[in-house]
């Protein structure tokens, strides 16, 4: 019940009270008053009623003045304090709400009650503001101003509400820049980030525009969409009740069609490449984050495809996401167990028969089940952390082998480790190499290098840069799997080569015709004149070596001659091996 009620309730008691006092008060004066009583006994006047006439008038009139006045001095506490109090309720009860209130002029100050008021809107304001400021913080992204990918969260679970009512459809686009690392690493990064901030704003440039797609029962309208940015260099758009799935694929074209054109950063002219995965509400997930994971496979899938692609997801892309989880987990639980093995292939020199190196290659022997080939596995240790955990794996166990090989006089001989993509790039790996050649007490003409086309491509400056560094520590350097893809010949002119790899399916390809002999030769030639020692991979018949060695290949390296050795099996291999050159 209200203070004023209460105030109300109160005053007829006292009232009634008060009253009752006065009109006891009246009769005890016209009783024992003395000139009123000698009246009453000499004149007899007044008869007793009368004297409670008297009292009851009394009492009436007592009421009625101390009624006005209660009146009064109720009306005085509901201007001064009630109100007050009024507008006190109701600043604490709208204390969480969003936006400030101006103060002056609401609560006039004259009192401390004034003075308790204003501090209460005071702090109502306060505490709006410090709300709207963490929010920004916890639901947009500091420098690009976007929501993040919590906003992106809460946003799809509340229009996927809507959606399940409606039966509308709607579809998430992920967007991820291509190379923005290596972007990043040319430009710097505070260019890097203004660019992120560009690519924001022209993507909500884009979103805004008037003919994106087609709504339901609507011709052209304005989309209303949300652009986030979930992390690094990508990006995350919400497209709401589109009329079916297709339709978001305009959407995505008109994206890269925006980014293909080039961005001006502190004088820089940059072009940026992009992929962009789609998933659908209801048919690729009924949550958030179900439709943010399906629509990050896609955008992988896109990615792998090339540049500048779109990928809708598809459920394959659930499976193979599930399998190469489970591959990881299994990987990580063979490096903790011992499951990993590595074993050496020969090189043999076609002009003597010598062994001259030995491949290092990783195999993993599961438990209960056939040797398992690194072809089966190192893609998906590529495609996470676990290929540098591998990588550093596998220089412990090549540097102790060379030491136990120079321990037994073969010190000609040398071990070839293959480096991925992440390793060639990371920092830390040549550290880590000097640290077990000092540690084993083996030096760089022991070892060799070898990396993919592919991975130099990524950044040709930055692998020439790396690949000195080998040079510098004596460490041989080999260009693996050539003529698997790109070829080019400005390669073995531009980085620090030693030996050059032709890779088997490209031997396989091309030997079988006289013009694929012929670009053999000469890729062999040219390799020759640039100083570079070959090696032709893969090869398993008496006619590949023939042609090999009349093509002046240097080295041999495949089945015909001998399959991977374990590494305990490598120096009866090698006693067997020179026995037989000799006899």
């Amino acid at each position: 019940m209200k203070l004023k009620d209460n105030l109300t309730l109160i005053h007829f008691p006292i009232l009634a009270s008060l009253a009752l006092i006065h009109a006891a008060g009246v009769y005890i004066y016209l009783s024992y008053a003395p000139e009123i009583s000698e009246a009453l006994d000499a004149n007899n006047s007044l008869s007793a009623n009368a004297e409670w006439v008297i009292v009851a008038l009394s009492a009436g009139v007592s009421f009625l003045m101390m009624s006005l006045l209660v009146i009064l001095v109720r009306a005085r506490i509901q201007a001064k304090l009630i109100v007050k109090l009024d507008y006190l309720n109701h600043f604490i009860r709208d204390i969480g709400k969003a936006e400030p209130m101006p103060i002056n002029g609401i609560i006039p100050e004259t009192d401390e009650i004034d003075r308790l008021v204003e501090s209460v809107l005071v702090m109502r304001n306060n505490y709006a503001i410090q709300k709207k400021s963490l929010e920004k913080l916890a639901y947009y992204d500091k420098l690009t101003g976007l929501p993040n990918r919590d906003y992106l969260v809460k946003e799809l679970n509340r229009v996927i509400q809507i959606a399940r009512r409606k039966k509308e459809v709607i579809a998430v686009l992920h967007l991820d820049l291509d190379e923005f690392e290596k972007i990043n690493s040319h430009i710097g990064r505070d260019a890097g980030d203004t660019l992120l901030t560009l690519v924001g704003e022209r993507l909500e440039k884009v979103v805004r525009g008037s003919d994106l797609v087609q709504r339901k029962g609507h011709e052209k309208v304005d989309q209303k969409m949300l652009v986030a940015r979930t992390t690094g260099a990508e990006f995350s758009l919400l497209l709401v009740d589109i009329e079916q799935p297709e339709n978001a694929l305009k959407v995505a074209r008109r994206l890269l069609d925006a980014l293909s054109v080039a961005f001006v950063v502190e004088e820089h002219r940059i072009l940026l490449d992009a992929c962009i995965g789609i998933s659908v509400f209801p048919s690729d997930g009924k949550d958030a984050e179900i439709l943010l994971k399906n629509a990050d496979f896609a955008v992988n899938e896109a990615s792998r495809r090339g540049k500048s692609e779109i990928a809708y997801f598809e459920k394959e892309m659930n499976t193979h996401a599930l399998d190469k989880f489970q591959m990881e987990k299994e990987l990580r639980r063979a490096l903790d167990h011992n499951e990993l093995s590595v074993q050496f292939q020969p090189r043999v020199s076609l002009s003597d028969g010598d062994v001259v190196a030995f491949e290092a290659l990783v195999r993993w022997q599961k438990p209960g089940s056939q040797l398992i080939p690194a072809a089966e596995f190192m893609p998906v240790a590529e495609e996470t952390n676990l290929i540098c955990e591998i990588g550093n794996w596998v220089f412990d166990r090549v540097c102790r082998q060379v030491q136990l090989w120079r321990e037994k006089g073969y010190n000609y001989l040398r071990a070839s480790i293959n480096l991925s993509e992440a390793q060639l790039y990371n920092s830390e790996t040549i550290d880590l190499l000097k640290s077990y050649m000092s540690l084993y007490d083996i030096p760089g003409s022991s070892l060799e290098v070898e990396v993919t086309e592919r991975a130099i491509l990524k950044d040709i400056d930055k692998a020439i840069e790396v690949l000195r560094q080998y040079c510098t520590l004596d460490i041989t350097v080999s260009l693996d799997d050539f003529g698997s893809d790109y070829s080019s010949i400005t390669l073995l002119q531009n980085l620090p080569l030693d030996v050059l790899k032709i890779d088997r399916r490209f031997i396989c390809d091309e030997l079988n015709n006289q013009n694929g002999q012929k670009l053999l030769k000469s890729i062999i030639t040219i390799a020759n004149n640039f100083g570079l020692y070959t090696v032709a991979c893969g090869v398993e018949k008496q006619e590949q070596v023939n042609f090999f060695k009349d093509a002046e290949c240097n080295f041999i390296q495949g089945h015909y001659f001998a399959h991977p050795v374990d590494a305990d099996k490598v120096t009866s291999f090698l006693e067997s091996w020179m026995a037989e050159l000799t006899e």
